[in-house]
């Protein structure tokens, strides 16, 4: 679980995800998919997630480790 962390993405960021997640037999995200991040999990007085994000239609919530700052 991360605690304390400094954010580092701000929300309307577009990110590359670096894992592959299947969430139901049609909805996978792929490892390279680009998605937005929409929010922070702020849950009580820690984090178990850090943000969350849409990556094909998906919303969905990552750590920061699995998903990267795409700079155009």
């Amino acid at each position: 679980m991360h605690t304390n962390k400094k954010t580092t993405f701000n929300i309307g960021s577009l990110i590359r995800i670096k894992i592959r997640m299947q969430l139901t037999r049609e909805d996978i995200i792929k490892e390279g998919d680009y998605g937005i991040i929409i929010g922070e999990d702020n849950i009580g007085d820690h984090l178990r997630f850090d943000y969350l994000v849409v990556v094909n239609g998906i919303e969905c919530f990552v750590f920061m480790d699995e998903i990267e700052l795409v700079s155009l």
